[in-house]
């Protein structure tokens, strides 16, 4: 997380990031690589198009927040203000599918794959009212 919020500082995008306590462990059976694969997409995609809205004279903003409020369970949230023309895409998801020029569309199929592979981990987002949202939360009490 530093190098992405070092990345989006060196760019020049405002942010804000909060982590009010220590992240002691990760929940449940998540492999910590594929909690940073998210975690790192998340924060990439959020870096992409924040350069996008600048370069359209937009005023980008990123927000990004981990929790924890119990060993057994954590919550990421980033959210980050998109390029006014975007219209929101039901298929964000599909593998291949992209908004921006030049990608292969994986970076959210991704997380769709790795948020199968475990049952407590849940991966949301929304696009709405001109940010893009991304929810994650690991759960291993609903799990049991």
């Amino acid at each position: 997380m530093i190098t992405k919020l070092n990345a989006i500082y060196q760019a020049g995008i405002p942010y804000d990031f909060e982590c009010r306590q220590t992240i002691a462990s990760i929940p449940g059976n998540v492999d910590e690589l594929d909690l940073v694969r998210v975690i790192g997409i998340a924060f990439d995609n959020a870096l992409e198009e924040s350069q996008s809205l600048s370069e359209k004279n937009g005023h980008p903003e990123i927000q990004a927040m981990l929790y924890q409020e119990t060993t057994d369970s954590l919550e990421f949230e980033i959210r980050n203000k998109i390029v006014p023309d975007k219209r929101q895409h039901t298929n964000l998801a599909t593998k291949g599918f992209t908004t921006k020029t030049g990608h292969q569309g994986l970076g959210l199929a991704n997380l769709q794959d790795i948020e199968q592979k475990y049952s407590e981990l849940d991966i949301s987002y929304n696009v709405s009212d001109g940010c893009f949202d991304l929810y994650l939360t690991i759960d291993q009490e609903e799990d049991e």
